[in-house]
């Protein structure tokens, strides 16, 4: 089976680690498939997609963009083209779907109508697949985690594991497991339905670290920890 984490942040957006640390990190861990996701952007995956071309150890990319809505985030993943942010939901699933796109709703129950779009708008349809695994290091979405396993049961739609990583050292704390290790397996198996989420406890000292870094970067975390 492969493994792709389908979630992660670079410092095109907030990560604090840049496209090449991430990739990096994720051939550490096995990974065959890294879906870029930075947010409102495609910067950081199309950077991350020349890195991967020009070194075949690295994990393959997606390209990929976490979306700002008016009622949550979205991810879209096989982009080639930004998508403008702020616009409702369903829309940037339109759009995303327009360009071949798949469309994720991510963390769907963690702040819904904030961060998480919810179960109404997923019940409408038009999403691809579901996060059921988000990787962040937080109670509040521990949580918000099993809500949307118990909420995906209802909606049945494909799977997803994503780290959320915004530094290396979250990469593959979630992730999505397929049958195959290219990121054309992994659409396939998507789209099929044949995926599976996963994700795993961090080592202390790579929790520790995970925090400290990110929280350099944004202080608020230490004030508002998720």
């Amino acid at each position: 089976m492969g493994l792709a984490d389908l979630h992660c942040h670079t410092t095109a957006s907030d990560g604090v680690s840049p496209p090449r640390a991430m990739l990096e990190a994720g051939r550490r861990r096995g990974l065959a498939v890294v879906a870029i996701t930075d947010h409102n952007t495609l910067r950081g995956a199309l950077a991350a997609r020349e890195l991967a071309a020009r070194d075949p150890s690295l994990p393959r990319v997606v390209v990929g963009a976490e979306m700002t809505t008016r009622h949550g985030h979205v991810v879209g993943l096989f982009l080639e083209e930004p998508i403008p942010r702020w616009r409702p939901a369903r829309e940037t699933v339109e759009r995303i779907h327009e360009q071949g796109g798949l469309a994720v709703a991510v963390h769907p129950c963690w702040r819904p109508g904030r961060h998480g779009v919810g179960r109404e708008l997923l019940e409408l349809g038009g999403f691809d697949a579901v996060e059921v695994r988000n990787g962040a290091p937080a109670p509040s979405m521990w949580r918000a985690n099993r809500r949307a396993a118990r909420l995906e049961r209802d909606v049945q739609l494909p799977v997803t594991g994503g780290s959320d990583a915004h530094g290396r050292l979250g990469v593959g704390w979630a992730l999505t497991e397929f049958a195959g290790s290219t990121p054309d397996d992994l659409r396939r198996e998507l789209e099929a339905g044949r995926t599976r989420a996963r994700g795993r406890v961090p080592a202390p000292w790579a929790l520790a670290g995970y925090v400290v870094s990110v929280a350099a970067r944004h202080p608020w975390l230490l004030r508002n920890p998720f």
